[in-house]
């Protein structure tokens, strides 16, 4: 791909913004890796979302369709703003998408109001595990040893300082090789609201997430209305991988 491709944009055909700027990423636990990020900016203009992706890949353009070539990328959807249709992005007022990829993730954000009215953000990541110096492992055995520990906490929950998890609700799923549901609060004496679908397709983990913002945070947010949703994006990420 030369230069020229690169610079290239492309335009986004998303819900009509509602907010004058991207909504900040939103805290979360202690990254499990960076990856080699490829840097991914967002302008906003008359509603139309133009994303601009770095030299190393190609733009995403969102409603499916877009690719990422090269070896940083093998294995991973590269469409993830494209996954959740129009109707599961306006059940939760979904606006201002905003995706990043590594060599170990891809991954879509957006703002978000529930239908509770707790406002938040919604979020859908492909990753891979990665080893002790944060390069991908992409055999499914180490998928399933990462899939375990995650799941354990999302059913049971962890009481680990600053970033325990209280379950206030959680299932298995039937979908992907494995997959399960949990609602829970996170952090410490501040928790945030959070629901959270994680599955796995042979040595990949699909995450989707949807939580009260971290500067609002009640930890009384009721995602429960909104789980048909969710989980529906997440069944429709799983697929992409099985076709």
């Amino acid at each position: 791909m030369d230069d020229a491709q690169n610079r290239r944009p492309a335009v986004y055909h998303g819900p009509e913004a509602r907010f004058p700027h991207p909504p900040p990423t939103p805290p979360a636990r202690p990254p499990r890796s960076t990856g080699r990020v490829v840097a991914i900016t967002m302008a906003v203009t008359l509603g139309a979302y133009v994303l601009v992706a770095g030299a190393a890949g190609a733009v995403l353009a969102g409603g499916g369709g877009g690719s990422v070539s090269g070896p940083e990328f093998e294995g991973l959807p590269t469409e993830s703003c494209g996954v959740a249709t129009a109707a599961e992005l306006d059940s939760v007022s979904a606006t201002l998408p905003y995706a990043s990829f590594s060599a170990i993730s891809s991954s879509c954000g957006w703002g978000a109001e529930f239908s509770d009215g707790t406002e938040g953000f919604l979020r859908l990541e492909y990753r891979l595990p990665v080893d002790e110096d944060q390069e991908p492992l992409r055999a499914v055995s180490d998928a399933e040893e990462e899939y375990e520990t995650e799941s354990g906490r999302l059913l049971d929950g962890e009481d680990e300082g600053y970033w325990a998890l209280e379950v206030l609700d959680s299932r298995e799923l039937e979908f992907g090789d494995e997959a399960v549901l949990s609602h829970h609060l996170e952090g410490g004496d501040e928790k945030s609201s959070r629901v959270t679908v994680l599955a796995r397709v042979e040595g990949v983990l699909v995450e989707v997430t949807a939580q009260e913002r971290w500067d609002g945070r009640s930890g009384a947010a009721d995602f429960t209305d909104d789980e048909e949703a969710i989980v529906a994006i997440a069944e429709r990420a799983v697929s992409l991988l099985e076709e």
